[in-house]
């Protein structure tokens, strides 16, 4: 019989909503930097920290929920997916929006990155 271990979580977040998607942010440089990103039922875009035990940005949607998120392959860029059937492009070292993307007819219910594309993008 194996025995069992239990141990304390590093940090706690209570979500007053339930939790749409969550993803973890590529970080080949400092693995013991770990964020993460989370859409919840809400028009809200959280990133933590988990390193650090804190949140460390909230990005607001232009209009409804934040259905899908996903990470560019260095973690330099996150994209939004919302309820207005536009896409956001966040710069995650500025901690701003780089650009909204519209013409969506629909809800999105995935956006995900090429790592393709990532390789040949230079945002200096």
């Amino acid at each position: 019989r194996q025995m069992c271990i239990r141990y304390s979580p590093r940090a706690v977040w209570n979500f007053l909503l339930p939790v749409q998607e969550l993803r973890f942010c590529p970080n080949k440089s400092n693995p013991s930097i770990v964020k993460f990103a989370t859409a919840a039922k809400d028009p809200y875009l959280r990133c933590f920290d988990l390193s650090q035990r804190k949140l460390e940005v909230v990005f607001r949607s232009y209009f409804g929920n934040v259905l899908c998120i996903d990470y560019s392959s260095d973690g330099r860029l996150l994209a939004a997916g919302c309820e207005d059937d536009s896409i956001t492009i966040i710069d995650t070292h500025l901690q701003e929006p780089l650009c909204r993307c519209v013409g969506h007819r629909s809800f999105l219910s995935s956006v995900r990155f090429d790592s393709t594309f990532d390789a040949q993008l230079n945002l200096s």
